[in-house]
């Protein structure tokens, strides 16, 4: 996971024997496009790269409000029980996406459908 939306770990081969052919896969994407606007023998260093899994889509972001609930189970429970959604917790839409936990307050909670990576750099 990123660290403040940085990537501090190598997300490619390091080292003897390396092979990099441009626009063939293996690496992330934005290496592929900051390599072609190098001239031959030029070289880059402290560049921030898009670790792979784009930006994060506010649209998938919602906060969403603890409302007393009226509709109880058969046996008179509440069928949310919000003192269990802590920070961390995965839940799934309902059309079968996955969404993590950001934030919760007393009277609401954030959830964040992006992928962990989104928006995350590699700094190289």
């Amino acid at each position: 996971t990123p660290n403040d939306d940085f990537v501090p770990t190598p997300l490619f081969d390091v080292g003897d024997g390396i092979r990099f052919v441009l626009n063939r896969g293996n690496y992330l994407p934005a290496i592929h496009t900051l390599v072609s606007t190098l001239k031959v023998g030029q070289s880059t260093t402290n560049t921030s790269l898009d670790a792979g899994w784009g930006t994060k889509r506010p649209e998938l972001i919602a906060t969403i409000a603890k409302e007393p609930n009226t509709n109880n189970d058969e046996d008179g429970s509440s069928s949310m029980d919000y003192n269990a959604i802590q920070v961390g917790n995965e839940l799934y839409l309902s059309d079968g996406s996955k969404c993590r936990v950001t934030h919760v307050t007393d009277n609401d909670f954030t959830i964040d459908a992006n992928p962990p990576l989104a928006g995350a750099i590699y700094q190289g």
